[in-house]
Order: structure tokens, then C-alpha cells, then sequence
């Protein structure tokens, strides 16, 4: 008997599996095309995540650069005079400017032993801003600690300032920068302020200092020579 002649060999299931190939020649050629699509699909959605993660580091590295300029542009305001009244300026300038404060007030610790005397203010007339004194209060107490004190607002006590920068030299507390307001627009901080915080009390109380012997040099300089002008007549 021929089996060809009489359908699949009985106990030989390849043969039914053939026939029925025979029968739809379309079907595992479909089959194998919804394998290659899903392959596709898979590879594609791995190439998107790859992309979306390569835009957010590029993203990232572009802040990165773009707050390291920002920072190099601060400290080189800072440290461009010797001036004491242009180095607060430059001082205020960056917390202007980069950081978005609108009330804020520079302290310093040279006029009066033990005290923090306001010396530039911004938002607000110069007489609401009172002498501190040092280890008192917030301004005081952020000073002589020499860390950034950062309050949520609407908790902190009244008339205290936001944010408080101290200013320290070699250890000794030489004055603070307070931010009593931000403007609107701002409503968190980003870690580039976190980032000027920590320039503003390093560099700026080093520029600071400077430009404070420097005006001192400078006036006994003009004493002396005031004086060898008098001898020479």
C-alpha cells in the first residue's frame, strides 16, 4: 500500500505537522514575521530609552556647565577690586542676580566689637535694618556658627531673614549676607544656589578681608607720606 497514496503514516505525528504546512504555506511564514516584528519593537523601545537617557545627560552635563560659568563669573566679580565698597557690591550683585533674591542685607563685623553692623541693603530702606549682635538672633547665630542657615518660609520668625551666609575668615566671623526675599519666580532652590551659598562664604569674606587691608595699607600709606611731606617742608 502506498502511504503517500492514503495520508499521514498513523503514529507519525511530522507528517500531520507537514500536511498542515502544505495545506496554509502562509502561516509560519507570518509566524515568523510577528517574531522579527516583535524583535524590532523591543530593539526599537531599547533605542528610545537609550536616547531619552542620553538627552537627560546631556541635559544635566549642560547645567553643569552652564553653573560652572556661573560660578567662575562670580568669583571673578569678587576678587577683580581690592575696594571694599566694590567687593559688597559685586557680593550683592551675585545674590541679585544668580541667586534671585529681592530684600537682602550685607553685614560686617569690623565696626563694633561683638556686633554685625549692616553695611548694604537691597529691597528695603537701610534704616529697617538694625545692628545684630554676633551669636544673637539668626543672623547672628548662623554667623558665629559659621553654616548656611536656610528657613521654609513661613516658618521663620518674624523679621528673620531666609537664608543666612555667613562670612568667615580663617575661623573668625567677619560678617553674614541675608536673604529676607526671593523674587516670585523662585520657588526651590537649585543646586547652583547651594553652590553660590558656599562661594559667597568662602570667597566672599576672602575678598572681603582683602579689600579691608588693603584700605587700611593704603591710608597709612597716604599717613606716611602726608607726614614726609610736612618733614620735607
Amino acid at each position: 500500500m502506498d502511504p503517500e497514496r492514503h495520508g499521514p503514516v498513523p503514529g507519525n505525528p511530522s507528517s500531520g505537522h507537514d500536511a498542515e504546512a502544505r495545506a496554509n504555506p502562509h502561516r509560519s511564514d507570518n509566524e515568523a514575521l510577528r517574531r522579527e516584528r516583535g524583535e524590532l519593537l523591543e530593539r526599537i523601545a531599547l533605542l528610545e530609552q537609550e536616547n531619552r537617557e542620553l538627552a537627560d545627560r546631556f541635559l544635566e552635563m549642560e547645567t553643569l556647565n552652564d553653573n560652572l560659568a556661573a560660578l567662575y563669573v562670580a568669583s571673578s566679580q569678587l576678587h577683580r577690586t581690592l575696594r571694599l565698597d566694590e567687593v559688597l557690591r559685586a557680593a550683592m550683585e551675585i545674590v541679585v542676580n544668580l541667586v534671585g533674591a529681592e530684600t537682602l542685607c550685607i553685614y560686617l563685623a569690623d565696626r563694633k566689637p561683638g556686633a554685625l553692623t549692616p553695611v548694604l541693603c537691597e529691597g528695603r530702606p537701610s534704616s529697617l535694618f538694625a545692628e545684630v549682635e554676633m551669636g544673637r538672633g539668626p543672623v547672628g547665630r548662623a554667623a558665629a556658627a559659621g553654616s548656611v542657615a536656610i528657613c521654609e518660609a513661613g516658618s521663620q520668625e518674624p523679621d528673620s531673614p531666609l537664608v543666612t551666609i555667613p562670612l568667615q575668615h580663617e575661623g573668625r566671623p567677619i560678617g553674614a549676607i541675608a536673604i529676607y526675599e526671593f523674587l516670585m519666580q523662585k520657588d526651590a532652590f537649585s543646586r547652583l544656589d547651594d553652590d553660590l551659598f558656599a562661594l559667597l562664604a568662602e570667597h566672599a569674606a576672602t575678598a572681603i578681608v582683602a579689600a579691608q587691608l588693603y584700605g587700611r595699607t593704603e591710608r597709612k600709606l597716604d599717613t606716611i607720606q602726608g607726614l614726609l611731606g610736612a618733614l620735607a617742608d
